[in-house]
């Protein structure tokens, strides 16, 4: 289950408290999910990029990762989904086409 373990003001966000930024979440079934991108720079790593590598698009839609920074962009008590938490995701809807 990905879930956040700090307190939060509005139970519909998580603060990351490595750089204070506040993301939106939604919880689907038992699960709670990020509804928005990261933007996390990960320290030390040139491999989180903006799109166009513009800031604006950072703050807009996110940073790009690849797999590895990935992972460590998730603040703790976060992760990348694995294939049976996506399943458990798309089982919430029976017919498929709204998933």
């Amino acid at each position: 289950m990905l879930t956040a373990f700090q307190p939060q003001d509005d139970p519909n966000t998580m603060r990351d408290p490595r750089d204070g930024k506040v993301y939106k979440t939604v919880k689907i079934g038992e699960q709670v999910w990020m509804a928005q991108n990261m933007s996390y720079n990960v320290p030390q790593s040139n491999l989180s990029n903006c799109y166009k590598n513009s800031a604006s698009n950072c703050e807009k839609f996110g940073r790009l990762y690849d797999w590895y920074i990935a992972k460590k962009a998730c603040p703790e008590g976060w992760h990348l989904p694995a294939t049976e938490e996506w399943e458990a995701l798309i089982g919430n809807y029976p017919d498929n086409e709204t998933a």
